[in-house]
């Protein structure tokens, strides 16, 4: 077995693609008749599917390991520098980075985060990561507590906790 990320990705809407009240007078079925104010189309908090982009999973190899210095350095560079758009977690994590340090994150529990197209601000991608094979809790609350932090604050905090070296 190996040190695991699975990752995946889909691209979703807050937006229907049409006005609910597109056969009714003074709206349109994009949501723009005189009638329409853009929150024709709003899902209430749901969401809609455009594109599943699958699950990939990244393994840890030798050269990771050399390179970083240990299973939990490599996932939270990977996870930062790859998925910046992680900043949520499962786990039920507290407020402080040394409360969350200490925190044992069960095989189940996942990171998430999104990030808005660029073009479009009704779209974002979607990302949920889960730190599996043989990471155990200790490494995991680690990863976790990692994974949501700035590039910088996180190789700021594994220096000054020796993990890695």
């Amino acid at each position: 077995m190996a040190y695991v990320l699975e990752i995946r990705q889909r691209v979703i809407s807050g937006y229907a693609k049409e006005c609910r009240f597109a056969d009714e007078d003074g709206h349109t079925t994009d949501g723009t008749g005189p009638e329409c104010n853009g929150e024709c189309r709003w899902l209430d908090g749901g969401v809609r599917e455009i594109e599943d982009r699958g699950t990939s999973e990244i393994a840890m190899d030798d050269d990771d390991l050399e390179e970083h210095g240990s299973p939990v350095a490599w996932a939270a560079w990977y996870l930062t520098k790859n998925h910046p758009e992680i900043t949520e977690s499962s786990a039920g994590m507290t407020e402080t980075f040394d409360a969350q340090w200490r925190n044992h994150v069960p095989d189940h529990a996942w990171l998430s985060g999104s990030s808005e197209e660029p073009y479009n601000s009704e779209i974002e991608t979607e990302t949920t990561v889960r730190v599996t094979g043989e990471f155990d809790t200790n490494q995991r609350s680690k990863v976790f507590a990692l994974a949501v932090l700035p590039y910088d604050r996180m190789t700021r905090e594994l220096r000054e906790r020796n993990e890695g070296d």
